[in-house]
């Protein structure tokens, strides 16, 4: 029994500290765009593959991001923030892989100190963030058939 209860306290321990993680990336990135949106737009409008769509993208992605982390601080909602930031994060990785075949010139559009990274820089960011939203999402399913089957 103390096994258990151990096992679940790493767990909980595990998913929220992965929360945070990406609620700390997801906003810091979503207030740097908004700070800087003129930027931020304009960036994006030197995209080949984003310039029609500039206004759109420019408005969705903070929102997004900002919404994920919402999603991500209530637990009740904590599985779809993890399925989310791990659809967004491989979704902002393609379009890395897309500007490093034909466009690694164009700067980055993230904002702050994130912006500062190479692509590949990117990538690897990208990735580990995408493993520990895999893991945060893994233990707070965990979490959720545990109290599942806890009694009252």
């Amino acid at each position: 029994m103390y096994q258990k209860v151990l096992h679940m306290k790493r767990t909980f321990f595990i998913s929220n500290i992965a929360s945070a993680l990406l609620i700390f990336l997801l906003l810091y990135t979503a207030c740097s765009k908004i700070l800087d949106y003129e930027n931020f737009k304009d960036v994006l409008g030197k995209s080949s593959l984003l310039k029609t769509h500039v206004v759109l993208i420019s408005v969705t992605v903070p929102v997004t991001e900002i919404t994920i982390s919402l999603l991500l601080m209530v637990p009740k909602f904590r599985s779809i923030g993890f399925l989310a930031a791990i659809m967004l994060l491989c979704a902002f990785s393609l379009y890395i892989l897309y500007m490093i075949m034909y466009n690694p010139s164009l700067p980055c559009t993230c904002g702050g100190v994130v912006a500062k990274l190479s692509w590949s820089g990117h990538i690897i960011l990208n990735i580990a963030f995408i493993v520990i939203a895999v893991t945060g999402l893994y233990t707070n399913r965990q979490l959720r058939k545990g109290h599942q089957r806890t009694p009252v």
